[in-house]
């Protein structure tokens, strides 16, 4: 078991706020040559599971909410919900990646399972194919190595063997283990902000520079809320108001990389 930190249980609250929500992160991976076969995808992310153990945990919630929710093993862990398969329609070019990946985020994710896709996409333009991976921003947000491609892609053409053997599950812990844990971290948590006060007051300078971020990143937020609508407020104007609702779309653009900085110093000494 594992319990979620304020953060990640807030976007989790977020959701529950507002139905039209959903606080899932995607990103595309586009390749060249052809597609793998479904099997061939589904082994490879199987093999490295192992890696990134909250991929097969699903979300626990406390009895009354008397505490934060959990991340508990999956007993009924099924790799083949979480893996799909799709084709884009001809011409199979970035319009239709981008209406297929609308869609794709305009479904929340199932809280009755980890919460976490992967689809591999058949039929791009050019003979590409494409992995599109979507998960949930309380798994990720501030987790070093969730991210299922870092896992899942070698850097040699050579695969990396399979990680481990099967990984045991600890059994979904019942409802009054849920409460009692709570209860522990009740008494517990003043123990642990005093031990964390004192231990801050041995370091003034971190806390200072703590502090310093903190202000910086307040003043980036506050600046960062100064979106069109506050600036239709300010001047006066009647800003637009969209209807809200579940559907989404996506727009984006291309531009060629400007390399690596090894390259860039070596274009620099040829250039005249």
């Amino acid at each position: 078991m594992e319990q979620l930190s304020p953060l990640d249980a807030g976007f989790l609250d977020a959701e529950d706020q507002d139905r039209h929500l959903s606080m899932a992160i995607a990103s595309i991976a586009v390749f060249e040559g052809p597609a793998p076969a479904y099997d061939e995808v589904s082994s490879a992310i199987g093999a490295r599971l192992a890696l990134v153990p909250r991929y097969r945990r699903k979300l626990r919630t406390v009895p009354f909410r008397l505490g934060a929710p959990l991340w508990v093993d999956d007993p009924n862990f099924d790799l083949s919900f979480h893996i799909r398969e799709t084709a884009l329609p001809a011409p199979g070019g970035d319009a239709e990646l981008g209406r297929l990946m609308a869609r794709v985020m305009a479904n929340r994710l199932d809280r009755d399972h980890p919460l976490w896709e992967c689809w591999l996409v058949r039929s791009l333009e050019g003979g590409r194919w494409a992995l599109i991976s979507k998960v949930h921003h309380s798994m990720v947000d501030g987790i070093s190595g969730t991210d299922l491609y870092s896992v899942v892609f070698d850097l040699s053409p050579d695969s990396a063997p399979p990680v481990g053997g099967a990984v045991p599950l600890e059994p979904e812990p019942s409802a009054l283990s849920l409460l009692a844990l709570s209860a522990r971290d009740t008494v517990l948590l003043p123990l642990r902000d005093i031990r964390a006060t004192l231990a801050g007051l041995m370091q003034p300078a971190q806390i200072a520079r703590r502090a310093g971020l903190t202000a910086r990143g307040l003043r980036h937020y506050a600046v960062a809320r100064e979106h069109p609508r506050q600036q239709a407020l300010r001047d006066g104007r009647q800003p637009p108001r969209p209807p809200r609702g579940p559907c989404r779309a996506l727009s984006g653009g291309s531009r060629r990389a400007l390399g690596t900085e090894a390259q860039r110093r070596s274009r620099r000494r040829r250039d005249p």
